[in-house]
């Protein structure tokens, strides 16, 4: 029987391009590979938004799945309530509030040091990011979430010149392709290697 391996994607609303290019990926792959997984992803742009609850609360806790896919460019998100009636929303930290997008990689993060999954990928645009020259208060708002994405990146990847974590940047949605299916096969790879020396071992 073929095992279930679930993948995460992890961002803000400014990368849509790259959320249907890793959707495309991971069918290309679960082709690819249905002798071994059905792959698939989860995205939070296709789950209901139930209006009896926050948004946050229908989306999966990313530590609950095999792969998480976190991609970044010009946005942290929007800041999520510190408690609703279904979690707490807190950094890995302590710190509130947070993004869902915070939240969802801080999440897993604390998860996959305590039992070493989910696998996390980091990706990051590093190519100019858009900003209105006609409008003062969208030139703020947009400041404003660069420097807090800054910020996070610095608290978990890249600290004044220190590297904290593995992460890929890139300028185009070909090249964030190619790295994200070079990063997967190798995943799934590995998956499929480990599986074959288990049974080997029996």
């Amino acid at each position: 029987m073929r095992q279930r391996l679930r993948i995460f994607i992890s961002s803000p609303a400014d990368v849509p391009d790259e959320r249907l290019r890793a959707a495309l990926i991971v069918d290309r792959l679960s082709q690819d590979y249905s002798r071994f997984f059905t792959i698939e992803t989860y995205r939070w742009e296709h789950e209901p938004m139930l209006a009896a609850g926050h948004f946050q609360d229908a989306i999966e806790p990313p530590s609950a799945f095999d792969i998480v896919v976190l991609i970044l460019w010009s946005r942290l998100g929007t800041p999520l309530p510190e408690r609703t009636a279904e979690r707490e929303y807190r950094g890995i930290d302590g710190r509130a509030p947070v993004t869902g997008t915070e939240w969802e990689y801080e999440e897993a993060l604390k998860v996959a040091r305590e039992k070493k999954a989910p696998d996390i990928l980091a990706f990051r645009n590093i190519s100019p990011t858009p900003i209105d020259p006609r409008d003062p208060d969208a030139q703020a708002k947009s400041m404003a979430q660069l420097n807090a994405l800054n910020a996070f990146w610095a608290q978990h990847f890249v600290d004044r010149g220190v590297f904290l974590a593995a992460f890929d940047e890139y300028r185009t949605l070909e090249d964030f392709a190619q790295r994200l299916e070079q990063s997967l096969r190798k995943l799934i790879e590995r998956r499929i290697k480990d599986a074959s020396a288990g049974k080997t071992a029996d």
